[in-house]
């Protein structure tokens, strides 16, 4: 035991110590020591009751070189030790289970997201932070798009193009082997099976077999081998079980249909007899008397004009000179002449339509009355069946959808009865069930949602939503509802209407929207607490209502609204963002030459006919301020200065600025002490005459008062002003200016 101290000087060998090194260790209470040059400073000292061990170099910085400081009293198996920036050992936080750690270049950090373990399941996770396997254990790989694994050797190289993979697509699964090599399967160390690089299969290895050979089972017990097919190799060649087949012989009948083969040229038309089928049916070129294939009389087929096709019975005829033109079913392009590039399907289907070009109508009677129309789209039956010349361009896709419609300009009307009753309305875009359906000649509509402006003959509206304007008429224009039956009321006539959320503008009350004008509602249920038909009015927020004309409601009555300018989470009725200054003001008069106009703040007051119930207070807080700091509230005047237009400044009248008060610009003072005690109030005879104009004193007397009366009226005001200052006192004490 050594317990002065060791010391070497310019030692250069090494010291050995079989058993324990043990440094004394300081005085209780020293938590530093002086350094010096001579020595290298190894110390223990006492901190906390633990023996710790400690350096300081010649510059006095001392470094903590036990490992019992660096780890907390919370270090489990689990936790990791690493060096910070400045060198010093420091404990890594407990990380998520499975989580690996990284170097990144710099420093260590944890990555669960791209590579992790599962100690419960023992599954490694490439990819996903909580890897699992149906039965445990193993590797798993996720990727949203390509999940792969791939396999490269110093032969194959290590570019995206080399080596080799397992890579899933979808619901597929490819083995890969990106090299000019081949894909080899093996049971018990033997090669079974092999695909070579161009895609040839081996089967024991490169046996390969030759052309034309086919892969033979070799049974249970044995490997397939390759084989040659030949018929005298079958069993039962001499066997009459195969029915189907035609005897040499003769010898049996043939029932049913006879299949050719070739290219048989029928020529002109045959009589029936049974039913033919052939690998190709050649026939003429298609004209009134050739190349058609008829039933019953009736054409069902032909290919007349240029890369036409008529597939039912009249479809098309042998007169038109337009080209690409294809029908399907009865009377389809039946009249078509110039017209080129429509498509009908269906019975009736464009049956009118003579110099129509680029039609589409798929449905029984789809656009059956066009004539001269193009561009359009008929999908349904008797969709677009009312249009002639008119709803080019127009899109009509559902039953009886826009099934009367003849505008002068495209109309899109998609679902069952959308549209149905349209005749000249244009502009109007109508999807859903019955959509816009009773609009006659509306403009400039878009109708989306069941019943959406069903029963609506109006002009400039937007309705999306089941049953949104469902009543509108003919005269409720520049409106938009958006949401089920968003003012829905059985009959609107109003006009410049907006609604948005679901019922706006219908109430159980039964006070509906119905020739109010200049309406806006938004917000679940909103609308008006009133029978009176309003007019400029404005419900903003779920079951929000107004009561009058020109005004603004914002919120229900049922909840407390907050209202936050940007602020996502005010925390009173209205909130402002803290992030800058702000100012809530009145705009100035916008009429020339004209005073602004007040704005009064005032709080609430009891109510009408209460008893002895006070009026809420106004009250005018600032903001909280933290420590020394201290906050107040300022009142301004605009000051007038010389005649003319020149705007004149604020000046602050009235400050408080935390329990201070300052009046007229004047910084703001604590509350003044108490004035000094007044003296007793002075007594004296009234003069008999007041007598204030007092004169020069003289030097005859003992007061100097000329007379009696002179001196009593100067000690009557001396009395006096007694009085008022100690009215002046009571009164600011009474207002808390002084003390």
């Amino acid at each position: 035991m050594i317990e002065q101290g060791l010391e070497f000087y310019d030692f250069m060998g090494r010291v050995w110590i079989d058993g324990y090194l043990k440094l004394k260790e300081q005085a209780s209470g020293v938590t530093s020591l002086t350094p010096s040059p001579d020595f290298l400073h190894f110390y223990a000292k006492d901190k906390s009751s633990v023996a710790e061990f400690y350096y300081k170099n010649d510059a006095g910085t001392e470094r903590d070189l036990s490992l019992v400081a660096e780890l907390p009293a919370s270090f489990t198996a689990s936790r990791m030790v690493a060096s910070d920036a400045s060198g010093v050992l420091t404990s890594l936080a407990a990380q998520t289970q499975g989580a690996i750690l990284f170097g990144n270049g710099t420093t260590q950090a944890f990555d669960i997201s791209n590579l992790a373990w599962n100690d419960t399941t023992k599954v490694l996770g490439i990819g996903l932070s909580n890897p699992v396997f149906p039965n445990g254990g193993g590797l798993q790989i996720y990727r949203s798009d390509y999940p792969r694994l791939t396999l490269a050797n110093s032969t194959t190289g290590f570019t995206s193009a080399d080596g080799y993979g397992l890579v899933g697509v979808g619901l597929d699964l490819y083995l890969e082997n990106r090299e000019a090599g081949n894909l080899i399967f093996t049971t018990t160390d033997t090669e079974r099976f092999r695909v070579g690089a161009v895609g040839q299969l081996g089967i024991g290895g490169a046996t390969y077999g030759t052309a034309g050979q086919y892969f033979r089972s070799g049974g249970a017990l044995a490997a397939p081998t390759w084989a040659d097919l030949d018929h005298g190799n079958l069993a039962g060649l001499a066997d009459d079980d195969h029915t189907q087949y035609l005897l040499a012989n003769g010898s049996r009948a043939l029932s049913g249909s006879l299949g050719m083969t070739g290219a048989p040229n029928l020529g002109t038309a045959v009589a029936p007899v049974g039913t033919a089928f052939c690998t190709i049916l050649d026939l003429e070129p298609s004209s009134s008397s050739a190349g058609i294939i008829r039933w019953n009389g009736s054409n069902i087929l032909h290919l007349y004009g240029t890369q036409n096709m008529f597939v039912g019975r009249n479809s098309g005829n042998f007169t038109l000179t337009g080209g690409y033109n294809v029908g399907f079913g009865e009377n389809t392009l039946k009249v078509l002449t110039s017209g080129s590039r429509n498509f009908a399907m269906g019975s009736d289907a464009m049956r009118a339509a003579t110099t129509a070009n680029d039609g589409v109508a798929l449905g029984e009677s789809a656009a059956a009355n066009v004539t001269t129309a193009g561009n359009f789209v008929a999908v349904g039956a008797s969709a677009l069946s009312g249009a002639t010349t008119g709803s080019s361009e127009s899109v009509a896709v559902g039953t009886g959808a826009a099934a009367n419609s003849n505008a002068p300009y495209p109309i899109v009307a998609i679902g069952p009865r959308a549209l149905y009753f349209a005749t000249t309305g244009y502009d109007i875009v109508a999807i859903g069930l019955q959509a816009a359906q009773y609009m006659l000649t509306g403009q400039q509509v878009v109708a989306i949602g069941n019943d959406a402006a069903r029963n609506s003959t109006l002009m400039d509206i937007t309705a999306l939503g089941p049953g949104a304007f469902r009543g509108a008429t003919t005269a409720s224009q520049q409106g938009v509802a958006v949401g089920g039956e968003a003012l829905g009321s059985t009959t609107i006539s109003a006009g410049g209407l907006t609604g948005v959320g679901h019922n706006v503008g219908n109430n159980d009350d039964g006070f509906n929207v119905t020739t109010g004008t200049y309406l806006t509602f938004l917000g679940y249920r909103a609308g008006q607490s009133t029978a009176t038909q309003l007019t400029n009015a404005m419900a903003l927020g779920a079951n929000a209502k107004v009561g009058a004309s020109n005004v603004c409601v914002i919120g229900g009555t049922a909840t407390a609204l907050k209202l936050g300018i940007s602020v996502p989470a005010p925390t009173n009725d209205l909130s402002f963002n803290g992030g800058s200054t702000r100012t809530w003001w009145m705009e100035r008069h916008t009429t020339a030459d004209t005073p602004g106009n007040s704005l009064t703040i005032q709080a609430g007051g009891a109510t009408v006919g209460a008893t002895d119930k006070a009026g809420g207070d106004l009250l005018l807080k600032p903001g909280v301020s933290t420590g020394s700091a201290e906050s107040g509230v300022q009142i301004s005047g605009c000051v007038a200065g010389a005649t003319g237009t020149a705007d004149r400044t604020l000046s602050t009248i009235i400050q408080v600025l935390g329990n201070k008060l300052g009046l007229f610009g004047v910084a703001p003072v604590v509350r003044p002490a108490a004035l000094t005690t007044q003296l007793t109030s002075i007594t004296h005879t009234a003069p008999g005459t007041p007598d204030y104009a007092l004169q020069d004193l003289v030097q005859n007397t003992g007061f100097g008062f000329v007379t009696k009366d002179e001196g009593n009226s100067f000690l009557s005001v001396v009395a006096n002003l007694q009085t008022r200052m100690s009215e002046i006192e009571s009164r600011f004490q009474g207002l808390g200016a002084l003390n």
